[in-house]
């Protein structure tokens, strides 16, 4: 008779990242301690041996997803401004990567490890470029506010069931209405998101160095 399969022994980095799997699969609305410990093949409690809590999983979850944006095996660019860019295209990914997580991930309170690091290395880049402390920070919280914003309303179209190019209304509007709207958005919905989120990602980077020239 073959013998069993023997089972990976469980530990907090095994249940974070297949409680992820299950997650990105299925969405947050059916993910459960059960269905995990389903998933995992074996009883509840013994992964309450592991994490206490469903809120302590779910903060070890969200910094498992920190933990890919600055992965050992991707090294970042030299230049702050490179490295500016790269950190912020590798949230974008990471976000739309984890989309049926990622809203209440920004929701939480919880600071992990990891998320403090992504935060240590984004202002420590700003600083880099010549930044005073003040001006770090805030420019800090407005990279983070744009690749937020961006990737909410992208979210929200991958989430939604039908979704649409933003110029339906317009087709039932009589045509010499909002022409405006008509003339400039229509050519650009195929690529509106990424187009306008690296424009408003380098209006950023434009700013920051006006800025070190006034200094």
């Amino acid at each position: 008779m073959a013998k069993a399969k023997p089972r990976i022994p469980l530990s907090p980095e095994l249940i974070y990242q297949m409680a992820l799997e299950q997650i990105n699969q299925a969405g947050l609305e059916k993910f459960s301690m059960r269905s995990l410990a389903t998933r995992l093949g074996v009883d509840p409690m013994a992964v309450y041996h592991h994490i206490p809590s469903k809120a302590a999983l779910m903060e070890g979850i969200y910094d498992t997803i920190f933990g890919e944006l600055l992965a050992e095996d991707q090294p970042m660019p030299d230049h702050w401004q490179d490295k500016l860019l790269e950190l912020a295209h590798r949230f974008r990914a990471l976000a739309l990567r984890h989309h049926k997580l990622f809203p209440s991930l920004i929701a939480s309170n919880h600071i992990g490890h990891n998320e403090l690091k992504a935060l240590d290395t984004l202002l420590g880049t700003l600083l880099e470029a010549g930044l005073d402390p003040t001006a770090t920070v805030q420019v800090g919280d407005s990279v983070f506010a744009l690749v937020t914003g961006f990737v909410i309303l992208e979210i929200s179209e991958l989430q939604n069931t039908t979704p649409h190019t933003g110029t339906e209304r317009l087709e039932s509007e009589n045509q010499t209405d909002f022409i405006n709207t008509r003339t400039l958005l229509e050519p650009l919905t195929d690529n509106l998101f990424r187009n306008s989120f690296e424009t408003g990602l380098q209006l950023i980077i434009d700013g920051i160095k006006v800025k070190l020239q006034k200094n």
